[in-house]
């Protein structure tokens, strides 16, 4: 092997075909993943090796290279490849790929370590919009520990109940007067003081732990219901879209408030897009 010469990993994920998969069925999406993997291998050259790691997941190991130039060129060669429509039972389908490369280097001890980061590339390709490549670099490195670190973070916040209400006055533009409150997510950071959800709430959200975090805060603001919602106020909160998969949601709420005697008239709920909390 020539000394000057390297190799890199790709990182390809098929953009769209759970919905494929969803829509057509699992034989359609079977024959799409064929036909997809004929058309990856065909891109790539000669030395190149092309695997499928699982679902609509591929690797290709890009060898004999001295540039990531050249392993952008062959990322560039498989997206147009599967810029065409296939046809799958006699109906056209469309799909495009989304690919993270990583390029060999003394950093990296083992492979799995060159597929871990040619995959943050790769969603973060999904994240600029698919149908393109992006090549791992140290601002990915810097936020993919980012990330890692503020996950342990928000585990360990979790069991010190560091998540509080900041209950937010809802004003009536008629006469002024304060009708309720908005139950507003914030962290009690041991170290950076109060953050709100635009610190945290992507990854949260990522990591599942969201749920977790939101029933800290929906039991703290039916705890504090009487001393915060006097008079005929009432408090709102914001649920993420994840909680909606649970067919007990309305139960569990309805539960907390009986059990800290929020009178029924009082009760209201907001449905909020969690990434647009404030």
């Amino acid at each position: 092997r020539d000394p000057q010469r390297g190799f890199a990993v790709l990182f390809l994920d098929l953009d769209r075909f759970k919905v494929v998969n969803d829509s057509a069925g699992h034989l359609v999406g079977d024959e799409l993943l064929k036909q997809a993997s004929r058309l990856i291998a065909g891109a790539v050259r000669l030395p190149d090796t092309v695997a499928r790691l699982g679902g609509d997941e591929f690797a290709v190991l890009v060898e004999a290279i001295r540039s990531v130039a050249e392993a952008s060129e062959v990322a560039q060669r498989i997206i147009n490849a599967l810029a065409a429509p296939i046809a799958v039972a006699g109906k056209e389908l469309f799909t495009s790929a989304s690919v993270g490369i990583a390029m060999v280097g003394p950093q990296y001890k083992r492979p799995e370590e060159l597929l871990r980061d040619a995959d943050v590339a790769m969603y973060r390709a999904k994240n600029k919009g698919r149908s393109r490549y992006e090549v791992f670099d140290e601002a990915l490195r810097f936020e993919a520990l980012r990330v890692h670190d503020l996950e342990g973070e928000l585990r360990r916040a979790i069991g010190f109940g560091a998540f509080v209400p900041y209950f937010q006055p809802i004003v009536r533009l008629a006469d002024r007067e304060v009708v309720g409150y908005e139950a507003l997510l914030r962290w009690r950071h041991e170290e950076r003081g109060v953050l709100s959800p635009i610190e945290f709430l992507g990854v949260a959200e990522d990591s599942g732990l969201i749920e977790q975090i939101d029933w800290l805060v929906f039991e703290e603001a039916c705890r504090r219901f009487h001393a915060v919602a006097t008079g005929e106020r009432y408090i709102s909160i914001n649920v993420s879209p994840r909680h909606f998969r649970s067919p007990d949601l309305a139960q569990r709420l309805l539960g907390l408030a009986r059990e800290y005697g929020v009178p029924q008239r009082r009760r209201r709920s907001w449905n909020a897009r969690a990434s647009t909390r404030t």
